[in-house]
C-alpha cells in the first residue's frame, strides 16, 4: 500500500498535513484562503504538481463545508451560474497547461497571484465601469482567468474577488 510517507518522506508528509491542518483553520476562520495558503507552502517545499495534487481533496472538502455553511444556495445558483461554467472550462484549460507545460514557470504565476491577492486594495482604485456594462463579458474573462488559475496553480480567488 502506498501512503504519504512513502510518497514523499515521512518528515515531508507531517510537514504537508500541517500546513492543510493550519490552511484549513485559517479558511475555517476567514471563510476562504485554504488554497492561496496551502498551495504555495507545499510548493515551496516539493513541485507545483505535487502540491496541487496533495492539496487537491482538502480543498475540495474544504470547498464543499463552505458551500454547505453557505446557505443561500438557489439564489446564488441563479444569479451566478454562468460563471462557474467559464470557470469549469477554465479549469479543464489550466489543468491541460498543468499537464503540458514546464511547471517552474508556473511557480511564478502562483507567486503574482499571491501578489495580486495582496494588492486587492489597490486593485479597488482601478476604474472598473466597463464592467458594469459588460457583466457577461466581465463573467466570462474572469471566470476563464479563475478556472485557468484553478487547474494551473490551484489559486482562484483573484479573479474571483476581482468579479465579485
Amino acid at each position: 500500500m502506498i501512503g504519504p510517507d512513502s510518497l514523499l518522506g515521512l518528515p515531508l508528509a507531517v510537514a504537508v498535513a500541517a500546513i492543510i491542518v493550519i490552511a484549513a483553520l485559517a479558511h475555517g476562520t476567514l471563510g476562504f484562503g485554504f488554497p492561496i495558503i496551502s498551495t504555495p507552502v507545499v510548493a515551496m517545499m516539493t513541485d507545483i504538481r505535487t502540491a496541487i495534487i496533495v492539496t487537491l481533496f482538502p480543498n475540495i472538502v474544504v470547498n464543499i463545508v463552505s458551500v454547505a455553511r453557505g446557505g443561500n444556495w438557489r439564489h446564488s445558483i441563479g444569479k451566478y451560474w454562468p460563471i462557474t461554467i467559464y470557470v469549469l472550462i477554465g479549469t479543464v484549460v489550466g489543468t491541460r497547461a498543468l499537464i503540458a507545460v514546464d511547471p517552474e514557470p508556473l511557480k511564478l504565476l502562483l507567486a503574482l497571484m499571491i501578489l495580486v491577492y495582496l494588492k486587492q486594495g489597490d486593485l479597488r482604485k482601478l476604474d472598473w465601469s466597463w464592467f458594469e456594462h459588460h457583466r457577461h463579458a466581465g463573467a466570462m474573462l474572469f471566470g476563464l482567468i479563475a478556472g485557468f488559475l484553478a487547474g494551473a496553480v490551484n489559486v482562484t480567488v483573484p479573479p474571483l474577488v476581482i468579479h465579485f
